[in-house]
Order: C-alpha cells, then structure tokens, then sequence
C-alpha cells in the first residue's frame, strides 16, 4: 500500500465497523454520513495481498489475513478521513492543479513503458515489429500488477489533492534537528527488528525496491534503514583480462548477437 499523507489531528466521526454478507454494496464501515463498502475494501485488500506476496509472505496464513483485513479497513478509513478535510477545507485541485499531476503521471508511465522495453532490450536499433509485440508484453505485466496508463492518472490527482491537503495543515509545523534525528532512529530500530536476523527478507525488499524504480513507480519504494551485519551485496566484480582473452571474447558475443537476430 502507498502511504497516505498524514492527516492533521481533528475531531473525526467514529468509524464503526459492521456486519457483512458478501454483497458489493455492504457497508464495511460507517464514518459520520460517509460508508466504506465491501468492494472498495476488497480493492484495498487486494492491493495489500499482492504487496505483501511480493515480499514473500504467505496471505493466506490466518495471523497475516487477519492483520492484512485490518489494515484494509484502516486504508478505507485513512482516505475517507482525508477526503472528508479535503471537502470541508476546499482544497481540491484547480484545472492547473489536475493538468500537472495528469501531466507528471504521463512522464511516470512513459518511463515505465521506456523502462520495462529497456529491460527486454528494445533499442533504437529494434524493429518496429519489435518494439510493438515487446510494448504488449510489458503493458500487460504491468496491468497484472494493477497499473494502467488510467490508473496513473487517477492515482496522481488523488495524491496531489492529499499533497495539498498535507501542506495546508502542516504549514504552521515545526522541525527540530533533535526530532528529525529521533524519528529516524526509530525508523532504524523497526528495521532493525525486520532484518537483523533475515538478509532474505532485507534481499527480498531491497530487489522489490529495485524493480519499482525500474518501472518508474518511485511512490511504492520503501526505504531500507536497517542492513544486516556483515551483509554484503555484490554488483560488480572486475578481473583483468590479457588481449587474447577480449579478443575471444568480443568474436564470441558478435557470433551470439548474429544468432539471436
């Protein structure tokens, strides 16, 4: 789940939780006049369990689906409060408002299609044959994974309101170097109690981290502030090689790419 924006201290109705049957249209939660129905809580449950499966958590252990329904209705209950301060302080987007955040989700997606065809190895040298069968391809991973050139939009404009929203009600806060430097700490110290004795699990987020930046989805990638002791991760490993060998080498990988075309 991407994080929502904090939300100023106010006096918010009371979120009741309530029974439901299965229908879309049940009301998982009331919140003063507004409803959180069981679809929008099965889209945030949805979203919650292939976050969690891509770090290598099994959802359907009782304890995780339990913890998992619950933050599900607290993301309901997060935005709708949101949106309820955006109403009552007038803060939606103006035209020039929505046009930028439409315009920076275009930028985003772009590079997330220019990203994931440089990962298949399209180049300005590709056909276009090419090109298009490799651009299906990487849109449809990327609506496996819930994005869609649509979604990006109505993602940013959503976000930009709770980033104006965010602005408003902490303008008049402030900072100390000694807050900043507390917070941070306890930052580390949950991490710490995640990887200090799990380098798969600290592997797992930082790969997952990797491959959103790869596809241009920088607002879902966490931060790590914990490495495990003595951890290592190697990229590069450079040996000196004698002319023969690059020589072997280059006839080698010229025979190769002949091959592959």
């Amino acid at each position: 789940k991407e994080e929502a924006a904090p939300v100023a201290p106010t006096q918010a109705p009371a979120a009741t939780q309530t029974s439901a049957t299965g229908n879309p249209d049940d009301v998982m939660v009331t919140l003063g006049d507004d409803t959180i129905t069981r679809a929008e809580y099965e889209t945030y449950l949805a979203t919650l369990n292939t976050y969690y499966t891509n770090y290598g958590y099994d959802v359907t252990d009782p304890t995780i689906a339990a913890m998992l329904k619950q933050f599900a209705l607290q993301t309901g209950v997060e935005y709708a409060v949101m949106d309820k301060k955006v109403a009552e302080l007038g803060l939606g987007l103006n035209e020039d408002e929505k046009a930028a955040a439409i315009a920076d989700a275009q930028a985003m997606w772009d590079a997330a299609v220019a990203d994931g065809l440089n990962y298949y190895g399209i180049t300005a040298e590709s056909t276009e044959e090419e090109r298009t069968t490799t651009t299906v391809t990487v849109l449809a991973e990327l609506e496996a994974m819930g994005y869609t050139q649509e979604s990006y939009k109505e993602d940013a404009i959503q976000f930009a309101t709770y980033d104006k929203l965010h602005a408003e009600v902490t303008k008049d806060v402030t900072v100390s170097e000694d807050d900043v430097i507390a917070y941070y700490n306890d930052l580390v110290a949950t991490d710490k109690t995640i990887y200090e004795n799990d380098a798969a699990a600290y592997e797992q987020a930082e790969y997952m981290n990797q491959m959103y930046a790869m596809y241009g989805m920088v607002d879902y990638i966490t931060p790590v502030y914990y490495k495990p002791a003595g951890y290592r991760l190697v990229t590069h490993i450079l040996l000196e090689a004698d002319e023969a060998l690059l020589t072997a080498y280059a006839e080698l990988q010229a025979t190769y790419e002949e091959q592959q075309n």
